[in-house]
């Protein structure tokens, strides 16, 4: 035991003993004078002369007659707060809600601000769990207490004060709150003398008065202790109704005995007027506040963990190094971890699996499921304890911020740590996030965090603590839990420590508690010197800290009592004048204000500073504390607050407007603003005002890459983007010279940008020449030996590859290495072919947001010696001519994001230069907290890495636009003259708006004279293939063969992941066909036929054979020779290229129908190409040359050989390699974008040889395609390239007589025709002949063209001929019709896709953003009578006008469709896939049916161009989703009719019985129906609320009054009551009649207030105390926190209820808190069977009735069961 005790002391002594604050001088006393206030609840039911909104002045008026010290208040809702607050000057004030700590009623204190500093303050809850939320002893409500240890700023002396408010109704609760006041105000600070003060609802005759007088340790009534007394004897008033006797005092102040009190009042209950206060009277007493010595009076808080035997864990992760030695061993580097595993994030985690995980885990020494703990073991039971606790140093700190302390003296409970023994611990509280403030997701390495006290019932030796959350967890790009209450959560810790208070005794005792307690102020404050506020005066802190030191050594040395004792009193003395003027306080005066996030300076090299922007917005900038937009002049008012103005604008910083994201600036003072120092961030402050207690803070900061933006309000903790530092600035000629800036610093702003875009606006102009073309160019001191570096990748045109520098990361990170031992600077350097005098250059970063090292520090160095340039070490520079450094605070390097570009300036060398060297001095990751720690950068250098990098001579080339565009040298010199202009007056000072126009003009000339050669090469080059494509038609030299991808077959696709094979000639490039591939089985060594083709079945069955891959052709016509054309995948890394086609031809039908590998050897081998397909990705399509057959053949046969990325390594023009171990088996996987086949034509049918006008247009065109063909961008110099191009491709495509669309509309009609069949039922046709003369019509306008040559006459008049006829057939189409009820059910009768064959569409969720879904339903007839699966058309008039003298088509109009259930419509067109399918919107969304065949329509959104992407069934997901690709008809949909299938009658299947709550109907509901349809309905409307308020004062008490009503409008909400039995599944369903099908049978919204029944079909979030609500049939009352009522539901809105006097068939209890006033049980009759009490808790009468609880009782207050009743 001996050796546990001394571990134990030597861990204090590492860790630090953690002591109470300081002591009070106990020879002086300080005058105060203390007010108590009950000012009444707010109460809506009050009289009107006493409701709130009137008593605010007198109650107001009367404090400030008083003139308090301090105020303590009670029943201050926070409005009621905020009304005192706004009507008090010099105060400030705490307020705690009791509630969740913010809302609900408070007991504010209020202290005069200029006499008192806060040391610090806090609350708790009257009850058994103080640190949380909580009822206590049977109270009627939670109660809560709100204390601050105060400063006399004049003395220097500290206190306690504490205010409170005791159960109206509970005895018990009263008693027991007593004992933990007395308590806990001598823990808060044991040394200090105190005061508090209450409505105790307990007068001098109760044991609860006795408690707070003599419990634990005496005080002092100040009424009875004072030497003068006036008012009174009663406190309670009720409005002039209470008798004023003693037994009615029930608010009193206490003071720590040693007090003397002077005079003590008790003031009137209504002013001069005879207006009322308060239904309480208003108290105060004067007095000399002191305590008397004794010997208890400092606490010692020692550490309690010494060994780890003493600690135990259910979750211990040995795999990440946790033990449970690393709590207590003082190293922050060693941690105690929990378990950690993947499978932690998965929603299908179940017990017995996570079980099963965690033998797998650290060895297999967890088994316990559910949440981690900790369990200790203290060396003595204790009965109250704080903890601290260091993180893990690293970025997965998972420090716990939600913990559930538990405590027993059962031995063999401690030995265990299952979570299945726990409900045997006793529960103490639960500390989390709401009530605790524990630290935020940031390491907490070197200041421990530090709980509040945690007070037990009584003493216990065994804790346990179970983490419940931490600050890492559910974040992107942190740990996941998706079952924690199986899994717990993941927690780690560096350093833990337990402490438990002793009393302190005798001088050496008192000195040692003092001397911890400073340690710790020295700890925990973090001083730093300097003069700036916040920063501490170097002579007082060094003064302090040497006597702290003597101190220790004083009781090291065993002084005499004496001398300890002088020690203390010097001591306090000095840590008191270092706090209270030690660090600088704000003062009236100049600051720039810079914020204190180091994220600017890490990423940009340069902090970022308060300003005011050129929109006069209040912003942030980089700072330039010579920019007067960036300086402020702050005032200190007299209540201690501060007004903060711009000295550029004039204006004053404001707060956030209603409505409002960004705090405002306002042109007069208007917003106080609080600068609140963070004691533990030395400088830094907390900017707010405006009544919310955020502080300003920077938007949209990016981690410290955004460069500027505006300012919003923000919590921090220190070191964030919402702390910021106050430079005061006392250069009186630089303040003049800013001050008198003003205006211009906003002109100096616009200028400088100005400039910017100017000089970009210039330098587009000049073409520069690259002067690095060869890698042998480049070189570097250092390289990396991984990462793929090169020279080369620097000028490859890839941002897949990179240079990289070398990188060591165990070197890097070590601090002190000596300079020369390492490879100093990186560098990059460059042998230029010959000398130049100015350059530009440019580069582009990695492609790896993460680990893109972009530079952000550039020195560049030039010579002209050609042996020392033979060399690239770092020390080597100083023999070099440093030309320029470049830091991120002058230009505009990139932030860490993947591929950041930077272009420089030009830079002029002062010299010709042969030799370049580019020195690296800081990247983006470079800084502190970075991925790369660089501890010794001078020795070691900074890793840098780049994708792309060139340097430019900048001399202007002769095809710069500057020479080559019309007009450009004259703008851009006139700009050259402009930038000069306004760089003068930018110098000068004298900028003027003009100015800034004039350039702004010079550098837009130059933009609209510019030409983008680029966007035009693009142009001109698409422009081309369309050209050529059509000249090669109309001269019959281009005739593509592939018109359908039924023509189509391969024996090797992956469609699971790329789609169909029609990708091919979709004319999308982003589409591509993709063969089979597997990395694994491709590089497998010992694969068989057999395995690939298994695999192949498994993976990829559309698939067949092993072999080579393929793509088959069937021609509609033989040819005898071809050419095709290829355009490869758009991907610079994975586009296949085929390196090695051979080209097989048959005519046997069977052959080309058997696409296997094995049976090319039957076809005739008839070419290959070997060579011409590019290796790179394409832009333009590879043209093969002309395949000659050697005869006729209508079937082709393309086998992929081989491809460029079948190789070794890594070439990033071919792109990333692939491997086959057998090819012959498995193929080489190729994949393509486009393909088409072409051949010539019959000269008789070529239109150049028989149009005249096709030969003079394209004639024309070839002129023009032989002109521009050669061109490159740089022979761009205006637009008339694809001005003239453009032109003559369109007068060559008027002349052409092209065929396409009839071949289209051929195709697609016949088809159709196919499909249709005759019937009288919606989809078919209602006239068979319709189906025979609609085909016949086909084949005779297809037949009316002459196949030979077509003439323009002869097509137009076919496709118009086929359109006649297609709106012929249409008309004997029996479609849906408007208005009128369906079953919309899937048409497909694939068994693949059996989950949709006859099933009906539906929703299953009532609001809005739900998906619509099929599949699963229970087809058995219900769908008819389901409202949820009921729906309708509701037409939308089309934006496309009909023709005059036309009728729009009924095939053709437009729909929104709508949910009979909810009123609401299918969402508009989101995109393709699961992801983005339509969800039901309360807004119409414009959708169109397409006739298929089949007795089906598809259905499509009005706006989506491609027909394939269309209303598909979805098996996955079992909803209807958009997607091009079609399997099986999952585009088929039929139209059921209703009303065909049911008696009339519908129903809500769903409906919860046995309930109560509030319904919406779309549809209206007519009188009597509900009783006809249900048995066990009933159906109300809200005839009022009625509100039994207390005689006494207290909480009244609600009632929502309803009408029996059964007839209802569309929209209307009501209240429905069901009584049947459930069904099976809970529910009883309602029935109703089925809405007529007509235009207004169905609303879409409701939010019309009926009586203030407020409904909703959409579902909708409601908050606030005027708003009721159901749940599980119970109504409540809103609060703060948002509630979502959902769609076909309804809330009551208490503003709008009026009483209307009808009938009341029923009442219903109102369970909550309206407008603040807590509601109690309401008796239901006078029968009810009550007890009766006094006041005081003492029983009259037990077990009479309501009616009859008061007779013969004298007059007063009662308590009659749970309510206060006055009897008069």
């Amino acid at each position: 035991m001996k050796k546990k005790k001394l571990l134990m002391l030597l861990c204090a002594l590492v860790l630090g003993a953690w002591v109470s604050p300081l002591r009070a001088d106990p020879d002086g006393a300080i005058d105060l004078r203390v007010m108590s206030f009950n000012i009444r609840v707010l109460n809506t039911d009050d009289a009107a002369e006493n409701q709130w909104t009137n008593r605010i002045d007198r109650v107001c008026a009367l404090i400030k007659e008083v003139q308090p010290d301090l105020l303590g208040v009670q029943e201050a809702v926070p409005q009621q707060y905020e009304d005192v607050k706004a009507g008090l000057d010099g105060y400030a004030s705490i307020f705690a809600g009791r509630d969740d700590g913010t809302k609900g009623e408070g007991t504010p204190v209020f202290y005069r601000s200029d006499k008192f500093r806060l040391i610090r303050s806090g609350h708790f809850w009257l009850s058994p769990t103080p640190n949380e939320p909580s009822i206590g002893w049977n109270a009627s409500c939670n109660r809560i207490a709100v204390w601050a240890v105060l400063e006399d700023v004049a003395t220097g002396k500290s206190f306690v004060y504490l205010n409170t408010h005791f159960d109206h109704m509970s005895e018990e609760a009263r008693v027991e709150s007593a004992k933990l006041i007395k308590e806990t105000v001598r823990g808060i600070a044991p040394s200090l003398p105190f005061v508090f003060n209450a409505d105790f609802n307990l007068n001098d005759k109760s044991e609860g008065y006795d408690l707070l007088v003599n419990y634990s340790y005496p005080c002092i009534d100040t009424w009875k202790a004072a030497k003068e007394t006036e008012g009174g004897p009663g406190t309670i008033d009720v409005w002039g109704t209470t008798p004023n006797v003693l037994d009615n005092k029930i608010d009193f102040i206490f003071a720590s005995k040693g007090t003397e009190v002077e005079r003590s009042v008790i003031c009137p209950a209504a002013n001069s007027a005879g207006k009322y206060y308060s239904d309480h009277k208003a108290i105060y007493a004067d007095m000399a506040l002191a305590k008397e010595a004794d010997s208890g009076a400092s606490l010692i808080w020692e550490s309690q963990l010494g060994i780890a035997e003493q600690i135990k864990s259910n979750s211990l992760s040995t795999d990440d190094g946790g033990a449970y030695a690393n709590l207590i061993d003082g190293d922050v580097s060693t941690i105690f971890h929990s378990v950690w595993s993947d499978e932690m994030a998965s929603g299908s985690t179940t017990e017995e699996s996570w079980v099963a995980t965690l033998a797998t885990l650290s060895g297999g020494i967890n088994s316990d499921p559910g949440y981690h703990n900790l369990q200790f073991e203290l060396s003595e039971p204790v009965s109250s304890f704080r903890f601290e606790y260091l993180g893990r140093n690293s970025d997965w700190h998972d420090n716990p911020n939600d913990i559930e302390i538990f405590a027993t003296n059962d031995p063999a409970l401690w030995e265990s740590t299952s979570n299945a023994d726990q409900d045997k611990w006793v529960r103490i509280t639960e500390l989390t996030p709401e009530n605790t403030d524990f630290p935020g997701d940031v390491l907490v390495t070197e200041i421990p965090w530090q709980s509040p006290v945690i007070n037990m019932p009584q003493a216990f030796k065994y804790l346990r603590f179970v983490v419940k959350g931490t600050t890492h967890m559910n974040k992107v790009d942190s740990r996941m839990f998706a079952v924690p209450e199986i899994t717990g959560v993941t927690f780690n810790l560096s350093e833990l420590q337990i402490y438990a208070p002793r009393e302190a005794s005798g001088p050496a005792d008192e000195l040692q508690a003092l001397v911890d307690s400073v340690g710790t102020i020295f700890k925990l404050y973090g001083f730093e010197f300097g003069t700036d506020p916040g920063f501490t005066d170097r002579t007082k802190y060094e003064t302090t800290y040497s006597l702290y030191e003597q101190a220790q050594a004083a009781i090291l040395d065993g002084a005499s009592d004496e001398t300890l004792a002088q020690y203390s009193a010097d001591l306090r003395a000095a840590i008191g004048e270092l706090m209270a003027t030690g660090v600088h306080p704000v003062e009236t005066g100049y600051y720039n204000i810079v914020n204190a996030y180091s994220g600017f300076e890490h990423y940009q090299g340069i902090t970022k500073s308060l300003c005011v922007n050129e929109d006069r917005q209040l912003a942030y900038a980089s700072t330039d504390t010579g920019n007067a937009t960036q300086l402020w002049y702050i005032e200190k008012l007299a209540d201690g607050k501060f007004s903060v103005k711009n000295v550029a604008s004039g204006e004053y910083i404001g707060t956030v407007p209603e409505g409002g994201t960004n705090v405002a600036m306002t042109p007069a003072h208007e917003t106080d603003q609080t600068i609140e120092w963070i004691k533990a961030m030395p400088g830094q402050f907390h900017i707010y005002g405006g009544g919310n207690y955020t502080s300003l803070a920077v938007a949209s900061y990016n981690d410290g890459m955004s460069r500027e933006g505006l300012i919003v309000k923000q919590d921090g903790s220190g070191n964030s983007v919402a702390e910021w530092y106050l430079r005061h600035i006392t250069d009186q000629e630089q303040i003049d010279r800013l001050v008198n800036q003003g205006e211009q610093a906003f002109l100096a702003g616009e200028m400088s940008l100005a400039l910017d875009s100017a000089r970009t606006s210039r330098n587009k102009a000049n073409d520069y020449k690259a002067l690095i073309t060869r890698e042998d160019q480049i070189s570097a001191n250092t390289q990396s030996t991984g990462d793929g570096s090169a020279y080369k990748h620097l000028i490859d045109g890839s941002t897949s590859t990179v240079f990289h520098s070398a990188w060591d990361r165990a070197r890097y990170s070590t601090a002190g290495l000596p300079l020369g031992s390492g490879d100093g600077w990186h560098n990059l350097q460059f042998a230029l072919d010959e000398p130049v005098s100015k350059i530009t250059f440019e580069f582009t970063g990695r492609n790896d947001a993460s680990y893109c090292d972009t530079p952000n520090h550039i020195t560049i160095y030039g010579t002209n010696d050609d042996e020392l340039a033979k060399s690239t070490a770092a020390a080597d520079s100083s023999l070099w001519t440093e030309i320029i450094d470049m830091t991120a605070a002058e230009y505009n390097f990139p932030v860490r994001v993947a591929l950041g570009h930077f272009s420089s300036p030009v830079i002029d060398l002062g010299a010709d230069y042969k030799y370049l060297r580019f020195v690296v001095k800081g990247t983006v990751n470079s800084g502190p907290g970075s991925v790369r720690t660089f501890a010794s950068p001078q020795t070691t250098g900074i890793t840098f890495n780049l994708s792309e990098m060139q340097v430019y001579e900048a001399e202007a080339l002769p095809t710069s636009e500057y020479f080559t565009v019309p007009g450009m040298k004259e703008a851009c010199d006139a700009l050259d003259e402009a930038i000069a202009a306004a760089e003068g007056k930018l110098s000068a000072g004298t900028i003027t708006e003009a100015d800034i126009a004039a350039l702004q003009a010079a550098y837009r000339l130059v933009d609209s004279t510019y030409i983008d050669r680029d966007a035009l090469y693009g142009q001109l080059a698409s422009l081309l293939e369309t050209g050529n494509n059509l000249y090669g038609m109309s001269t019959g030299s281009r005739v593509a063969l592939v018109t359908d991808a039924s023509q189509l077959s391969t024996n090797s696709i992956d469609t699971n992941t790329w789609g169909n094979i029609s990708n091919l000639i979709d004319g999308d490039k982003s589409t591509i066909l993709h063969s089979a591939w597997n990395r694994d089985v491709a590089n497998k060594e010992d694969l068989t036929v057999e395995e690939w083709e298994d695999y192949l079945y498994e993976n990829f069955p559309q698939s067949t054979g092993a072999g080579y891959h393929n793509l088959n052709v069937a021609l509609k016509e033989p040819v005898s020779q071809f050419f095709f054309e290829f355009l490869g995948r758009q991907d610079p890394n994975y586009h296949d290229n085929p390196s090695e086609i051979a080209i097989y031809a048959t005519n046997d039908e069977g052959l080309f129908n058997d696409v296997r590998d094995s049976n090319t050897k039957d076809w005739t081998k008839v070419g290959e190409i070997t060579e011409g397909v590019p290796k790179e990705m394409m832009s333009v399509p590879y043209t093969s040359p002309m395949i000659e057959l050697g005869g006729e053949y209508k079937y082709i046969r393309f086998v992929i050989m081989n491809t460029y990325t079948n190789y070794e390594g890594g070439d990033p023009v071919i792109g990333t390699s692939r491997t086959y171990a057998h090819p012959e088996i498995t193929g080489i996987a190729w994949n393509c974008a486009e393909f088409q086949l072409y051949t010539g034509l019959d000269p008789e049918s070529i239109q150049y040889n028989y149009i005249e006008e096709v030969r003079l247009a394209a004639d024309e065109l070839k002129v023009l395609l032989d002109k521009y063909a050669e061109y490159t961008a740089i022979d761009i110099t205006s637009e008339t390239p694809v001005d003239e191009l453009t032109a003559a491709i369109k007068k060559l495509q008027e002349a052409y007589v092209d065929t396409t669309e009839l071949v289209n509309l051929y195709k697609e009609y016949k088809e159709l025709v196919s499909l249709a069949y005759d019937g009288d039922r919606i989809g078919e046709i209602d006239d068979a002949a319709a189906i025979d003369n609609f085909d016949v019509l086909l084949d005779e306008a297809r037949n009316s063209v002459d196949p030979k040559r077509p003439t323009k006459e002869q097509v137009n008049s076919a496709v118009a001929k086929v359109n006649n006829g297609y709106d012929e057939f249409m008309s004997h189409v029996i479609l849906p019709q408007p208005y009128e009820w369906y079953v919309i059910r899937s048409g497909v009768t694939d068994e693949n896709y059996s989950f949709a064959i006859e099933q009906p569409i539906y929703i299953a969720d009532v609001s809005t953003g739900a998906k619509i879904k099929i599949g699963d339903y229970q087809n058995d007839g219900r769908e008819y009578l389901d409202v949820y699966s009921i729906w309708r058309l509701v037409p939308i008039e089309s934006d496309e006008a009909v023709a005059e003298g036309e009728e729009s088509k009924p095939w053709e109009m437009q729909f929104a469709i709508q949910n009979l259930g909810t009123g609401q419509y299918w969402g508009a067109y989101r995109g393709q896939g699961a992801g983005n399918s339509p969800l039901m919107s309360g807004d119409k969304a414009a959708y169109q049916f397409h006739y298929y065949g089949k007795g089906c329509f598809k259905l499509q959104q009005v706006g989506v161009k491609d027909p394939m992407d269309c209303i598909k069934t979805d098996g996955t997901n079992r909803i209807i989703l958009n997607y091009p690709s079609n399997s099986g008809d999952q585009q088929l949909w039929r139209f059921d009719p209703v009303a065909e299938q049911t008696d009339g009658t519908i129903n809500i299947p769903d409906y919860p019985a046995q309930s109560t709550s509030i319904i919406t109907l779309p549809w209206a509901v007519e009188a009597g129906t509900i009783a006809d349809f249900n048995a066990g309905v009933e159906t109300y409307a809200v005839d009022g609320i009625a509100v039994q308020a207390d005689p006494a004062g207290g909480e009244s008490s609600y009632t929502l009054t309803l009408t029996a009503k059964d007839e209802f409008e569309a929209g209307e909400p009501f209240i429905v009551v069901t009584t049947a039995e459930p069904d099976d599944n809970g529910n009883q369903p309602l029935w109703f009649s089925l809405p007529p099908e007509e235009a207004d049978a169905l609303v879409d919204t409701s939010a019309v207030d009926y009586n203030g029944l407020v409904g909703t079909l959409q579902g909708m979030t409601i908050k606030g105390q005027a708003s009721l609500y159901f749940e599980n049939s119970i109504l409540n009352v809103a609060t703060d926190a948002e509630i979502f009522i959902p769609g076909r539901g309804g809330y009551i809105d208490v503003t709008k209820v009026k009483s209307l006097g009808g009938t009341v068939d029923k009442t219903i209890t109102i369970n909550g808190i309206i407008n603040d006033i807590k509601n109690v049980e309401i008796v239901e009759t006078e029968n009810e069977i009550v007890d009766v009490y006094t006041i005081d808790g003492v029983l009259l009468k037990r077990n009479v009735k309501a009616s009859e609880a008061t007779d013969n009782l004298g007059k007063g207050i009662y308590i009659v069961g749970k309510k206060k009743v006055l009897v008069k």
